[in-house]
This record gives C-alpha cells, sequence and structure tokens, in this order.
C-alpha cells in the first residue's frame, strides 16, 4: 500500500508538470509538490513513504534490510538495473532542476 502511494505521489508530479503546459494553476501544484518532496530530502535526507515502507516491509520480513532508496529498489527490479544509491540520488536532484527551469519557463514564457 505504501508502494503504491510512493508511485501516485510521483506520477501526481508528473502529472501536474505535464498539465502545467494547458493551465498556469498546474505550475503552482506541481511546484508545491517539487518544493514539498525537494525539502523532505534536504532536511530529513529522505523520503517520509521509504522509512514507513521500509518499517512495514520489516514487520513482515525482520530479515528485510533494504538500505536503498525507494527510485533504486524499484528501477532495480523492474528493470533488471544496478543502480547505486549515488545514482539515484544525481538522477534526483537532475529531475528537481529539470523540474523548477521547465516550471519557470511555463510560467514566463509562454
Amino acid at each position: 500500500m505504501v508502494t503504491l502511494g510512493h508511485i501516485l505521489w510521483a506520477a501526481l508530479i508528473f502529472l501536474m508538470g505535464g498539465l502545467g503546459f494547458l493551465n498556469d494553476k498546474y505550475v503552482f501544484i506541481f511546484l508545491v509538490l517539487i518544493t514539498l518532496s525537494l525539502g523532505a530530502e534536504l532536511f530529513l535526507g529522505y523520503c517520509p513513504f521509504t522509512r514507513v515502507e521500509q518499517y512495514l516491509r520489516r514487520k513482515i520480513n525482520p530479515r528485510y534490510n533494504l538500505k536503498n532508496s525507494f527510485v533504486v529498489y524499484h528501477i532495480n527490479r523492474i528493470f533488471k538495473t544496478k543502480f547505486t544509491p549515488d545514482d539515484s540520488d544525481r538522477l534526483l536532484i537532475k529531475l528537481y532542476i529539470l523540474g523548477y527551469f521547465v516550471s519557470l519557463w511555463v510560467l514566463f514564457l509562454l
């Protein structure tokens, strides 16, 4: 269930970013969502969804010991890749920067 919440949060961010091209109010919603995500990463050092997911998985399987992030775990599992947490951090930073620049471009240049 938490994994689904994680996926829905990411989908909502992408959806609001895409809808921003249609209406400026979606750009503001996108900026709020991405700022909340970035703030959690900067101030907490992790995404709260990841901590809840790890806690619940340990309840089911006490030997569960995933030190990677949600992104790394699920991308590696789904696409059979071998991303590291550092790869994930670099990718997320680039996506945050891209998201902010695209939002500003949509707000001020379109």
